[in-house]
């Protein structure tokens, strides 16, 4: 396996490849529709016809509850084994309906021998699709679903999927 770290809107391989997997929701984080095209044709570049892209996608249903309460609450702790260092984290979730934008803001709260030393803050943004949305974009982009499942172990798509897993060929 050979690992490459590019933007994946602007892919530079020097080759084609069998198998394309976009996982961890990456294609998520794509946030307009503009960009997932550029994705979308930048992968076809690095397709044969006998390739295969598989897309693990969030949809509304992977973290229903975080949807609805955008206050600020304690999510996790960890403790590091360097230094008696402990990370309290805490999120803030908020939905944008309109455009489909799920924002997590992420606080991690350090401390040392039980001591508050900082705090690192992150933000987050995903964009969900309609399962019809991500068939359509990747028609007009030139390829051809395969398979769709609601979940990792190959259930059919439903309303109530946690997630929209799409593996695709190109429409030559």
């Amino acid at each position: 396996i050979i690992f490459f770290q590019q933007d994946m809107c602007s892919l530079s391989l020097g080759g084609e490849f069998n198998l394309i997997l976009c996982p961890f929701c990456t294609f998520n984080f794509l946030l307009s529709i503009e960009k997932q095209r550029e994705a979308l044709l930048s992968i076809r570049n690095l397709m044969n016809k006998k390739s295969k892209i598989i897309f693990d996608i969030l949809t509304t249903n992977t973290f229903p509850s975080t949807l609805e309460d955008n206050s600020l609450k304690y999510f996790d702790s960890c403790e590091a084994y360097i230094d008696d260092v402990y990370f309290e984290i805490y999120i803030s979730n908020s939905f944008d309906q309109s455009n489909q934008i799920f924002k997590q803001e992420r606080y991690y709260r350090e401390y040392k021998n039980g001591i508050f030393t900082k705090e690192y803050h992150t933000t987050m943004k995903n964009r969900f699709f309609l399962i019809g949305e991500f068939q359509l974009l990747l028609r007009e982009c030139g390829y051809k679903i395969l398979n769709i499942y609601g979940d990792y172990n190959f259930s059919s798509f439903s309303n109530i999927s946690p997630n929209l897993i799409v593996e695709a060929t190109l429409a030559i």
